[in-house]
């Protein structure tokens, strides 16, 4: 019995493995599509961080009382983006994929969506912030300048970046079908046959 079980393991992976390594090479559209996405993500970020850094810098030369502070709290949220947008940028050229390509794939796919939700639901928590110390200032007896400035820079900052992010997500969504086609359809077009185990 236990010889049976052998030869249909030694029979499935004899099927198996020209399969998996015909569809290697299929996979390379996708990778450089993920790649691609995640690149152009990270350069819309770091352009909005690099235009805060710009725009705060000159702000707070050129402005005061509400207006500087306002600029001040954005050149912070500049820099912090832009640092950010380098580091997932870099990560996106180092793009390595563990064995089984396929799942592989398809785990960084769903791991960025849950970064990009994520991230979507801590923006509304800034924006909440935001409002928070824009209110808090109408009634405050010190710094009221500086804190209506940083809550209606916090405001703008969480609202950009829900937005990045929320269409970030459903962006990177649409990619989730087509690898999840792609596993179950591995060596398909050979006519082959695809098996897909999670244990």
């Amino acid at each position: 019995m236990r010889t049976n079980y052998f030869l249909l393991l030694i029979i499935g992976v004899i099927f198996l493995l020209p399969n998996d390594m015909i569809a290697q090479s299929d996979w390379q559209p996708l990778i450089s599509d993920q790649q691609q996405f995640q690149k152009r993500a990270m350069l819309v970020l770091g352009g909005w961080g690099a235009a805060n850094i710009l725009t705060g810098g000159i702000g707070i030369a050129t402005s005061e009382g509400t207006a500087k502070h306002f600029h001040q709290m954005n050149l912070g949220w500049g820099a912090i983006n832009t640092g950010l947008a380098i580091a997932g940028y870099l990560g996106a050229r180092s793009f390595d994929l563990d064995e089984p390509i396929g799942m592989s794939l398809l785990n960084k796919n769903l791991g960025m969506s849950k970064a990009f939700l994520f991230n979507a639901g801590l923006d509304v928590g800034y924006v909440a912030g935001g409002l928070y110390l824009r209110e808090r200032s109408k009634n405050a007896s010190k710094h009221q300048e500086r804190l209506k400035g940083f809550g209606n820079s916090i405001v703008v900052q969480g609202a950009f970046l829900f937005t990045f992010d929320l269409v970030a997500y459903f962006l990177n969504n649409q990619r989730t079908s087509e690898i999840q086609d792609m596993i179950l359809n591995v060596g398909a077009k050979d006519g082959g046959v695809g098996l897909l185990i999670n244990f």
